[in-house]
C-alpha cells in the first residue's frame, strides 16, 4: 500500500513534466534564428564566367579541350540577350529576323561551323542554368561539339524575374590572302595527281585570271564571263568550302 507522500511525489512528478517540455519548447522558438534576407542578385558577368568554367567542366570530363572565350562573340551574344530580354521572347531570331549565322556574316566572323544556345532563367545559379542546358540534347551537342573551338557567352538581367542567356559557339578560321588560298589549292591538285600517278598540270597565269573571273562572278551571284577564243575545250571546277584542305578529288 502506497503512503501519503509517495503518492504526492507521483503526482507532482506527473504535474512537472509537462511544464519542463513546455518550456523547452517556448525556450526553442524563443532562440530560433531569424529569416535570412534574401541573396543579391549577381552581375551578369559573373554569372558569364561562371558558365565558361562549367561549359570547360563539361568537355574536359568527355577528354575534349576547353573552349577559348572570344571578346567579339561574347559582344554578339550579349546583344542577342539585349534584344530577347527588350521582347521578353527566347528565340534564335533577332528582331530583325535574323539568324545567328546572319549575325555573324554581318559582323563578319570567319568560321568553319557554329551553333547557338539561348535560355531565359528564374534562376542565377550558374549551375543550374548550365544542367537545364546540359539536360537538353540540342543545346549539349553543341557545348560538347570538338569541332568547336571559341565561344561568347551573354547573360542580361532583365529587371524583373528572369535572366536572358545566349552561347555563341563557332569553329574559328585564321584568314588567307587570294595567293595563299591559290597556291593552297595547286598544291592539294598536285598532290591529287600524282597520288593517281598523272602528270602535273601545268598552271599559266593567263588561266588564273580567267579562274579569278569565274570565282568573282560566281561568288557576287552574276553570269560567268565570256571564254575567251582560242582556248579550245575547258572545264569549269566549282567548290564552295571554309577548309581548302577540303578540296574534292
Amino acid at each position: 500500500m502506497k503512503t501519503a507522500s509517495a503518492l504526492r511525489r507521483r503526482i507532482l512528478f506527473f504535474l512537472l513534466y509537462p511544464i519542463i517540455s513546455s518550456s523547452a519548447f517556448l525556450f526553442a522558438e524563443q532562440e530560433a534564428p531569424q529569416k535570412s534576407e534574401p541573396l543579391a542578385r549577381p552581375a551578369p558577368e559573373i554569372i558569364e564566367d561562371s558558365l565558361l568554367v562549367l561549359i570547360n567542366e563539361e568537355r574536359g570530363k568527355q577528354g575534349l579541350p576547353g573552349l577559348r572565350l572570344s571578346p567579339a562573340l561574347t559582344q554578339l551574344a550579349r546583344k542577342h540577350s539585349q534584344d530577347m530580354a527588350a521582347r521578353d521572347k527566347l528565340s534564335h531570331l533577332s528582331r530583325e529576323g535574323g539568324a545567328y549565322l546572319d549575325r555573324l556574316v554581318g559582323e563578319g566572323f570567319f568560321f568553319g561551323r557554329m551553333g547557338e544556345n539561348v535560355a531565359r532563367s528564374e534562376t542565377f545559379a550558374s549551375r543550374w542554368i548550365h544542367q537545364s542546358l546540359m539536360d537538353s540534347p540540342e543545346h549539349r551537342e553543341n557545348i560538347l561539339d570538338p569541332a568547336f573551338d571559341e565561344v561568347g557567352i551573354g547573360v542580361v538581367d532583365q529587371g524583373k524575374t528572369c535572366y536572358f542567356i545566349t552561347q555563341d559557339f563557332i569553329q574559328s578560321l585564321e584568314t588567307t590572302s587570294v595567293e595563299e588560298a591559290r597556291k593552297a589549292v595547286v598544291s592539294k591538285i598536285l598532290a591529287i595527281r600524282l597520288e593517281h600517278k598523272l602528270p602535273p598540270i601545268k598552271i599559266t597565269e593567263n588561266k588564273n585570271q580567267l579562274a579569278q573571273l569565274f570565282a568573282h562572278a560566281r561568288a557576287e551571284g552574276q553570269p560567268p564571263p565570256p571564254f575567251p577564243e582560242g582556248l579550245g575545250e575547258m572545264l569549269v571546277f566549282y567548290m564552295a568550302t571554309p577548309f581548302l584542305d577540303n578540296f574534292e578529288r
